[in-house]
């Protein structure tokens, strides 16, 4: 796992010695020296009264899978922004968490929060969730709705069918890469024709090209 392609995703973090965890963002990648994760000014205030920078363990999610490292705190910042930076972990745990197969497609798509719409493509495909690629150009309407948690309705077009098919779906995880924004859906509720016509097609397509 390349953590410079995991920028943008929520991470969960644990002070050593600590109950409690509470959410974080990656915003920076040195690779082989340290990560850069957002906090919250209460964190900040709470790991600068310490008597000495903690271990931490942070947790998060991507593209199917979880992951987790611990890793030793540099320094915290309070400005211009709450920051901690932490040493670059030595080794990752990674858990496949998918349930479902998953292929590699390229089907358009689009998904929707009340008037507001991104057009893009699927890149891959589960009968429970899919990685959705768009442009980086968003206009701020457009980058509200691809906020963590929130519920949208997904269309896309599988070959072969005449007309798109419709599923709720809850935004999982976001990163960027250059041009593309890339987002990982989960589906909340796909109608049994819609998941059938999904399967024929994941089956399909797996003979070909497992993911």
């Amino acid at each position: 796992m390349k953590l410079e392609a995991e920028i943008g995703t929520e991470l969960q973090l644990e002070i050593e010695g600590s109950d409690g965890r509470v959410r974080t963002s990656l915003v920076g990648v040195i690779t082989d020296e340290l990560l850069i994760v957002q906090i919250t000014s209460q964190l900040a205030q709470l790991i600068n009264e310490l008597d000495e920078l903690p271990i931490v363990t942070l947790r998060g999610i991507s593209r199917g899978q979880a992951f987790g490292f611990k890793s030793k705190a540099l320094s915290c910042l309070n400005e211009p922004k709450p920051l901690l930076i932490v040493s670059f972990p030595k080794s990752i745990a990674k858990q496949d968490i998918r349930r479902n197969r998953r292929v590699k497609c390229l089907l358009p798509a689009k998904f929707a929060q009340d008037t507001t719409g991104i057009s893009g493509v699927i890149a891959d495909l589960s009968n429970s969730g899919c990685h959705f690629q768009t442009s980086i150009d968003l206009n701020d309407h457009q980058a509200a709705i691809v906020q963590l948690e929130n519920a949208v309705l997904l269309s896309f077009q599988l070959p072969g069918k005449e007309t798109p098919k419709t599923v709720e779906a809850v935004v999982r995880n976001t990163y960027v890469d250059k041009s593309t924004v890339h987002i990982g859906f989960e589906f909340t509720d796909v109608d049994s024709a819609t998941l059938k016509t999904m399967d024929e097609f994941i089956a399909l397509s797996f003979e070909i090209q497992p993911f």
